[in-house]
């Protein structure tokens, strides 16, 4: 069983294919996160997991089409963007609050190494999560250098990779980038 299957590189699958395997089940979503490669690697299509090529070629799949972690505000977006509709809610929720909002952080990113930060968004966030004061609230963000920014302040704090798959009852998305510069975000299964 490879879990988050849409995410690791094919090749990863290959020693796999033995004899002794009788059956492989892939489980993961083609339409989040791919696997991290160069840039020359996307355009050898390194990226591209043993579930995305199966898929291309109209092997049998099973869409899961039952999402319970999401309010149904929060998973409108995506479902109408990426699935087609498909997705049916069955959640049950704990909070009379809001399930998202949008903050337009008026701040300025920098490039550190191979990564970026935006020390006005994290200390808007680390004002924020005091604010709020959600016991299991979480900030995800795809750069690693505004991770350990936001680290220093004691909150907890994942790359967006990191995080797949798992839950909190509050998550703030850093997206660091400004003045019309999207990097991370160009890629709709990143946004996704």
């Amino acid at each position: 069983l490879i879990d988050e299957a849409a995410q690791c590189q094919e090749s990863w699958t290959w020693g796999l294919f033995r004899n002794e395997v009788r059956h492989i089940y892939l489980a993961g979503d083609p339409h989040q996160l791919p696997a991290i490669v160069s840039q020359e690697g996307i355009i050898l299509k390194h990226d591209r997991s043993l579930m995305s090529r199966l898929i291309e070629l109209k092997y049998p799949t099973v869409f899961l089409d039952v999402q319970r972690r999401m309010h149904p505000d929060i998973v409108k977006f995506p479902n109408e963007n990426f699935y087609n509709n498909k997705i049916k809610t069955d959640y049950k929720n704990k909070y009379k609050i809001k399930p998202f909002k949008i903050i337009d952080v008026k701040g300025k990113e920098k490039r550190i190494g191979t990564s970026y930060q935006n020390k006005i968004e994290a200390e808007y966030i680390i004002k924020l999560v005091k604010k709020i004061n959600i016991k299991d609230t979480i900030v995800i963000c795809p750069y690693k250098a505004q991770c350990k920014l936001l680290k220093g302040s004691k909150l907890n704090v994942f790359t967006i990779d990191s995080f797949q798959g798992r839950e909190a009852e509050c998550v703030i998305i850093s997206t660091v980038r400004s003045e019309n510069k999207i990097g991370f975000w160009k890629d709709y299964r990143r946004l996704n």
